[in-house]
C-alpha cells in the first residue's frame, strides 16, 4: 500500500505562475470561475462539470505535458450534443457527424465545457458546483491508495481554534442509498471514518503541502478562502467524522424530509445532528459548510 499523497514540487509551481504572468492558457484556465483545480501527486486535475478535462504535469526540459479524454474534444452536430444515445433501425446507427475537434484549449475552453457538460451525472455536476462555489474546499474526488471507495470532497474548517480537514459524501435525494432502515450510505461512512482514522497522519501532512501549493499559486489563491493562508501557518488535522451532503430538492421534500420521522431527521439520529447537511440546490451548500454546524 503506498502513501497519500498530494502536493506539487516548486519548480512545477514556478512554472504555473510564470505562465499566468504571461497571460498564457494557464490563466486562461485558472481565472475561469466555471473551473475547479484539483492538486494531485506532482499534476493537476482540471475539473468542469464533474470531470476532468485536463490532466496536467510539468517536465523541466519538455515544458507541460498532459492529457484529456477525446470526447471533451468532439465538436458534434447541435442534436448529437444534447442526446446520449444514437438511434439504431434494420441493422444501422444513424450516422455520428463530427464538425471538428477542439485544439487549442485556451481558445476553444468554453466549447471544451459545453461538450463536457453532457457526459456526467447529477450527482458529480453537483459536487462540481460545490467545489467552486465553496471557496474553502480542499480537494474533490478523494482516492486513498490501498482504500476502496473514494470521499467526494474535503474542506478546511475552523474548529474552536484549530483548522480541521473536514469530508463529505455527496448524495441527490433521489439516491436510494441514504433511503431505509439502514442505509447503505451510513456504512459507507463508516468506511471512511475508519480509514481516515488510520491514516489521518499521512492525509494531514499530505494537506498540508497542498495548501502551502494553494496560496504560492497566482490566481489560484485568490479564489480560495482566506482560511488558507491561516492553515499555510498552520498544523492541520483530520476530522474523521465525515458528514453527508444531500442536494436536488423542492420545499415540499424538504418540509417532509424534516418532519419528525422524515427522512434528514432519520439520518441525523443515526450519524449525528450536526454531520447531514441540505439545500436544495447544491450552490447553496456552501454556508453550511463553512464550519461545523
Amino acid at each position: 500500500m503506498t502513501g497519500f499523497n498530494r502536493g506539487l514540487d516548486d519548480r512545477f509551481v514556478d512554472a504555473l505562475n510564470e505562465e499566468y504572468e504571461k497571460h498564457s492558457w494557464w490563466s486562461k484556465l485558472v481565472d475561469d470561475n466555471g473551473l475547479y483545480i484539483g492538486i494531485r501527486n506532482n499534476y493537476l486535475n482540471v475539473y468542469f462539470a464533474g470531470g476532468s478535462i485536463l490532466e496536467l504535469h510539468h517536465r523541466s526540459l519538455g515544458g507541460f505535458t498532459g492529457i484529456t479524454h477525446f470526447k471533451y474534444l468532439l465538436n458534434l452536430s447541435r442534436e448529437q450534443a444534447h442526446r446520449d444515445y444514437v438511434k439504431f433501425k434494420n441493422g444501422q446507427f444513424d450516422p455520428v457527424s463530427i464538425k471538428e475537434s477542439y485544439t487549442d484549449i485556451a481558445r476553444d475552453i468554453g466549447k471544451i465545457k459545453d461538450a463536457a457538460s453532457h457526459y456526467q451525472g447529477d450527482e458529480k455536476k453537483g459536487v462540481h458546483r460545490i467545489s467552486i462555489e465553496a471557496k474553502n474546499v480542499i480537494d474533490v474526488e478523494i482516492q486513498i491508495p490501498g482504500e476502496r471507495r473514494r470521499i467526494d470532497f474535503a474542506t478546511l474548517q475552523w474548529v474552536n481554534d484549530n483548522i480541521e480537514i473536514v469530508f463529505y459524501e455527496a448524495k441527490l435525494y433521489s439516491n436510494g442509498d441514504i433511503r431505509g432502515v439502514n442505509p447503505k450510505v451510513c456504512e459507507q461512512i463508516r468506511e471512511y471514518e475508519s480509514m481516515l482514522s488510520r491514516r489521518c497522519e499521512e492525509i494531514a501532512e499530505s494537506y498540508s503541502r497542498l495548501v502551502n501549493n494553494i496560496v504560492s499559486m497566482n490566481g489560484w489563491r485568490q479564489r480560495r478562502d482566506e482560511i488558507f493562508m491561516e492553515a499555510a501557518n498552520r498544523n492541520l488535522s483530520v476530522n474523521p467524522k465525515v458528514r453527508l451532503a444531500i442536494f436536488d430538492f423542492d420545499d415540499p421534500q424538504k418540509n417532509a424530509a424534516n418532519s419528525a420521522d422524515g427522512l434528514f431527521t432519520k439520518l441525523k439520529c443515526i450519524l449525528g445532528e450536526d454531520r447531514v447537511v441540505a439545500a436544495g440546490r447544491p450552490q447553496d451548500l456552501k454556508s453550511k459548510i463553512k464550519s461545523p454546524a
